[in-house]
């Protein structure tokens, strides 16, 4: 009973740290190509729900946004919080910082990612979780709580065995599988998030390990996904770099890039990941 009541807590602890996306569709953001501040746009609020989710507007700067009792075009209003917002964000990823929301800026957020918030102005591409959490110990050990059903177990397994057995060729980390009933370093389960294509998985840092999946995801474990599957391999492999200390990369061709597309495969630590893991523990 103690063992479940300090896993139901640690599980509050990670959503209350990494925000949740208030009433937002991804795929619902097209419609706002082309807004730009001073601009009064029907559903601009969803795009500060999103920013503020993922680190780079706090909601209080925005004018109604926090205010519950705001009018829709208060909350719709593009101010220029929301355009210093969007700067950080294209800076962020390598789009062209125009504080304007183009083609290019809708389409990276309406693609499926981790849950996890990034660093504003994330320089280099690697980045930490403050105060830069790090493992005292090599060897780890995961255990797949209660929630995870037999329908996924599989698939979850498998990705985990290969996500780790890729962490451990570069680092100095081994990890285990271990017993149902065991305490062990890593907790993994799965919890409904907030529909698919949207986020997909997030994990806590070393101080809160603990990693979720959204079984509402079509997952894939096949080397070449469907065009309309996420790949579970990647996404374990990311959040496997979330637990031992990583934040996310501006690196497009990192493992620690937040998002990952439908049909796409993301399984190998790119030099920006292990450069990274060098950084905060120092070579193997």
């Amino acid at each position: 009973m103690a063992t479940n009541l300090s896993l139901l807590l640690s599980i509050i602890l990670l959503l209350l740290v990494i925000q949740p996306i208030k009433g937002h569709s991804f795929k619902s953001l097209q419609h706002l190509e082309g807004s730009h501040k001073g601009q009064t746009v029907k559903g601009l609020h969803e795009i500060k729900h999103y920013l503020s989710a993922f680190g780079y507007l706090k909601l209080d700067n925005s004018i109604g946004l926090s205010n519950d009792h705001a009018s829709v075009k208060d909350k719709d209003e593009f101010d220029e919080h929301l355009e210093h917002a969007i700067k950080s964000f294209q800076k962020n990823f390598h789009l062209n910082v125009t504080g304007r929301l183009d083609s290019s800026t809708l389409d990276v957020m309406m693609t499926p990612r981790c849950g996890v918030s990034d660093i504003d102005n994330m320089s280099p591409n690697y980045a930490f979780f403050p105060g830069k959490p790090k493992w005292g110990k090599k060897y780890l050990t995961y255990t797949f709580n209660s929630s995870v059903t037999h329908e996924v177990l599989d698939k979850l397994s498998f990705a985990m065995q290969t996500g780790s057995e890729e962490w451990h060729k570069h680092t100095q980390f081994t990890f285990a599988r271990g017993r149902p009933s065991s305490t062990s370093d890593i907790s993994i389960g799965i919890m409904h998030m907030d529909g698919p294509g949207k986020v997909t998985a997030r994990a806590g840092p070393p101080t809160f390990p603990i990693m979720l999946f959204d079984p509402d995801e079509n997952w894939s474990i096949n080397d070449k996904p469907n065009a309309n599957q996420l790949d579970m391999v990647s996404a374990a492999t990311h959040e496997i770099g979330h637990i031992l200390g990583l934040e996310h990369s501006t690196d497009v061709n990192a493992v620690m890039y937040p998002f990952l597309g439908y049909g796409m495969t993301k399984r190998e630590l790119s030099h920006d990941d292990i450069d990274g893991m060098f950084a905060l523990y120092g070579k193997p």
